[in-house]
């Protein structure tokens, strides 16, 4: 099969070892699966027992890839400071910028009394 095994196939190989062969009845090994066509989420393989040489079939396996996790946008000019401090928050939506915009409304034409002065603002 090659040296470099995809995910996809690790995964149908440490299947297929854990069966055994219904003619010798020895376990399949990594040379017992012989793939025939990959794509992104099919995977095609002849399973043939190493021991006896029966073939045991051709097995079509749906892969339903895992999701990767997206990696955040950094805006641009963030320091690795600012990456350390802010990047564990969760992004914002809509909702919350409608919240917010409702919140401060509600507080009035002088809604900046409400912030702390300048020099008593602390770092997040």
């Amino acid at each position: 099969m090659g040296e470099f095994f995809s995910p996809a196939i690790l995964a149908i190989i440490h299947y297929f070892k854990q069966k055994k062969c219904n003619f010798c009845n020895e376990n399949f090994d990594s040379e017992s699966i012989k793939l025939l066509k990959q794509e992104a989420k099919v995977v095609v393989v002849q399973i043939t027992c190493t021991c006896c040489k029966h073939s045991y079939g051709t097995a079509v396996v749906a892969m339903n890839p895992s999701p990767t996790p997206e990696k955040p946008e950094i805006p641009q000019g963030w320091t690795k400071k600012d990456i350390k401090r802010l990047a564990n928050f969760k992004a914002i939506n809509e909702d919350d910028v409608l919240t917010a915009y409702k919140f401060i409304k509600e507080l009035g034409n002088d809604w900046v009394k409400y912030l702390p002065s300048p020099n008593k603002r602390k770092a997040i």
